[in-house]
């Protein structure tokens, strides 16, 4: 058992296309099988389609786990336990598939880097397939990697500091690429970009000699955090999204320096050129961009308070309210888009409600009107969702509009005993950033602030207007 977890998670034996092909098959079984177990008991006994698990976009196989996200009375099929379990479980594979594919690829006669291809989506597919394939080379003498530490050359300072220059430079120019180029806040941007960050600055700290992980690491750390100084310097991003984005960042970045030093030992005698690594790796972001566009997943958030007032005392107050307090909640003060007043223009279906935010207004037309019931509506016009923090007025962060969509939205009013209200608000918004699981969280959040300052304000009006009739 310890050679398989050797073999496995480990970075110096050789890898066969045989042991390749046959681990990796068993491995992808027993993924598949522990993840058919977690769907069947995180949802209504829902089947875990191989073709759906074998799709490269992680969006189309989470929107496929939805029940039907067009209806509004559904809600996703799929529990959060469920979603974390399977990332969780997941780790390990990923680790195992990378450190496996490099190997493969040095026992074939390639570089160590063909490796980390197998962590890009589709092109993986080619990889492992070509690996699949290529013989071994037979004119090597030692077809294992050495575990022998070469002397450090030089001092690690200097080594420290070409990777901070040399990473971050890098970051900024496939940042750039993927968001101002392409508009696009994929993968490659917030996985692939801190993990390769993140293993060229431990492989340029150790490539004159071992020196260990953690200088590597210290590296890493500082490359992602100086990444980030220049995106504001050049009003390219603001605080808050950089922020947001550190801790998925930082941890890639960590993994990429673990990953780089492996490497960078493995590798003393035929280092490969970081320039050409610095003409490939846009190369490889750009080759995400060629891939169709898919279907986003819609993301329910529902927000409940119950009020002292009847149905027919709230629904004045949810078709349009009066101007909000300033907001006291931290959340709502931090530059993201808040609720000032609501207003309406007819009535029935067909209707047009407008939602005044600090940003600008929402434009949402009437599309359910069952008073004191009900009221749903979509959104066709929306501002952008947050003023970045930024030393600039002006700050060019295209996240900031057409990133998250609001779909649409509704009100159910639920008549309780005693003559109170349960008041729900409900949105469905889509998220065009990856990962999703990762910024859907935030936006989750960011949305049920909304809500209950929404459904608060409207709570106060109800139940002020119940008491001076009382």
């Amino acid at each position: 058992m310890s050679g398989i977890f050797s073999l496995w998670f480990g970075f110096s034996r050789s890898v066969n296309r045989s042991v390749y092909l046959s681990h990796g098959v068993g491995l992808m079984a027993l993924k598949y099988g522990v993840d058919s177990v977690f769907m069947y008991l995180g949802t209504p006994g829902k089947f875990l389609n191989p073709i759906e698990y074998l799709h490269p976009s992680l969006s189309y196989r989470l929107s496929s786990l939805v029940v039907n996200s067009t209806q509004p009375e559904l809600e996703p099929a799929m529990s959060q336990w469920w979603v974390y379990a399977s990332i969780i479980w997941a780790i390990p594979f990923i680790w195992i598939g990378l450190s496996m594919s490099a190997r493969r690829a040095r026992d074939a006669g390639w570089s160590l880097w063909f490796g980390l291809l197998f962590l890009l989506p589709l092109i993986n597919l080619m990889v492992i397939i070509a690996l699949s394939i290529a013989p071994s080379q037979q004119d090597r003498a030692d077809t294992s990697v050495q575990d022998e530490e070469a002397a450090p050359d030089g001092s690690t300072f200097k080594s420290a500091f070409m990777a901070i220059v040399v990473a971050p430079l890098l970051g900024v120019a496939l940042v750039s690429l993927s968001v101002f180029g392409a508009e696009a806040y994929g993968a490659a941007v917030f996985m692939g970009t801190p993990f390769l960050m993140g293993t060229i600055c431990a492989y340029l700290v150790n490539r004159d000699g071992y020196r260990g992980w953690m200088p590597g690491v210290g590296a890493a750390v500082a490359s992602v955090v100086i990444c980030g100084g220049f995106f504001i310097l050049l009003a390219l991003e603001g605080l808050i999204c950089l922020v947001t984005a550190a801790p998925v960042c930082l941890l890639l970045a960590v993994v990429g320096a673990v990953v780089g030093t492996a490497m960078a030992k493995a590798t003393q005698s035929s280092a490969p050129s970081i320039g050409a690594m610095a003409v490939g790796l846009p190369i490889l972001t750009l080759l995400q961009f060629g891939a169709p566009p898919e279907s986003l997943p819609v993301h329910p958030v529902t927000t409940a308070i119950i009020i002292d007032a009847a149905p027919e005392r709230v629904w004045p107050n949810v078709i349009g309210f009066s101007e909000l307090p300033p907001p006291s909640d931290w959340l709502m003060k931090t530059g993201v888009a808040v609720p000032l007043r609501a207003t309406i223009d007819g009535e029935g279906v067909g209707a047009v409600r407008y939602c005044e935010f600090t940003t600008g207004p929402f434009v949402e037309p009437i599309t359910v009107w069952d008073p004191p019931r009900r009221l749903a509506f979509d959104v066709v016009e929306q501002p952008p969702s947050m003023e970045e923090w930024s030393p600039y007025q002006v700050v060019h962060a295209p996240h900031i509009a057409g990133h998250m969509v609001s779909r649409r939205g509704q009100f159910k009013l639920e008549r309780l005993s005693n003559g109170r209200t349960k008041l729900i608000g409900t949105t469905w918004y889509t998220l065009d950033m990856a990962p999703d699981l990762y910024w859907s969280a935030w936006a989750d959040w960011v949305v049920h602030g909304i809500h209950n300052r929404v459904l608060r304000h409207i709570k106060s009006l109800s139940e002020g207007e119940h008491l001076s009739r009382g």
